[in-house]
């Protein structure tokens, strides 16, 4: 975990839990949504916008199946 300064801290897995926790409290908030309708309304959108593909792509259970983002890996510097 990086501080501001752009350094980085060591904390235990709980601590860590702990401030993610937080941090998530923090910033977003709860709600409550109908996820059909939600659902319905993403397709439309694509539709709307000209992504057929992407439309189809919306499961019935509301999960979307896009192609995972590429990542390169970087090698680890040993300290």
């Amino acid at each position: 975990m990086a501080d501001k300064q752009g350094g980085f801290v060591l904390m235990t897995k709980g601590h860590f839990d702990l401030k993610a926790a937080e941090a998530v409290e923090k910033n977003f908030r709860r709600v409550q949504v109908c996820a059909s309708k939600v659902k319905a309304r993403a397709v439309a959108l694509c539709n709307d916008h000209g992504l057929p593909k992407l439309a189809k792509d919306i499961r019935p259970d509301g999960w979307v199946r896009l192609p995972p983002p590429a990542a390169k890996a970087r090698p680890v510097e040993d300290v």
